[in-house]
């Protein structure tokens, strides 16, 4: 089933940290995954509008920036030519108000993802088997939360994240003991 294609998007606010969610997600669809052609935005690049996508992913952080996302859940559902059943949302904002993003009428379809992508992939983003979904059957693959970031797709937009060479380190318990 290798080269579907999948639309991951970051809505157009400002930020300092690109967005590990989808960057995992492009791990899993990509070269080392199932060999998709993976396409990330950020914002509405209106050039996507022009392609047939299989599956298409939208971030959310700030739930401040509620509009911003909302624009973004539009261009993607526009993207996927209505078809509601292939956009997944998923991210803080959507963890946090995630009554608020399923209650709202014209997004009726699209999946909203709470919590990580912790489980394997069918069940995390919860794929029809009986619908044939886009690999509905992995059920007992790696969970995408525990994937590595696929950096090389920030190559694909001209924003440049602040942070994009940094990692976190934690001390081992007692190193500020003193």
């Amino acid at each position: 089933m290798a080269n579907k294609n999948i639309l991951l998007i970051e809505p157009g606010y400002k930020n300092k940290y690109p967005p590990l969610g989808l960057m995992k997600i492009a791990q899993y669809h990509g070269p080392q995954g199932k060999c998709d052609n993976v396409r990330f935005v950020k914002g509405e690049d209106r050039s996507v509008l022009f392609e047939a996508w299989d599956r298409l992913y939208v971030t959310t952080l700030f739930s401040f920036e509620f509009q911003k996302i909302s624009e973004s859940i539009d261009f993607a559902l526009n993207a996927a030519n209505g078809h509601a059943d292939k956009v997944f949302v998923g991210g803080i904002a959507a963890s946090l108000m995630h009554e608020k993003f399923v209650n709202e009428p014209r997004w009726q379809g699209i999946r909203f993802i709470k919590g990580l992508l912790g489980l394997a992939p069918a069940e995390s983003l919860q794929l029809d088997e009986f619908s044939e979904e886009l690999y509905s059957d992995d059920r007992t693959g790696t969970p995408i939360e525990d994937l590595i970031p696929d950096y090389s797709i920030l190559d694909q937009i001209p924003y440049k994240y602040p942070v994009r060479d940094a990692y976190l380190h934690t001390p081992r318990a007692g190193a500020f003991d003193m």
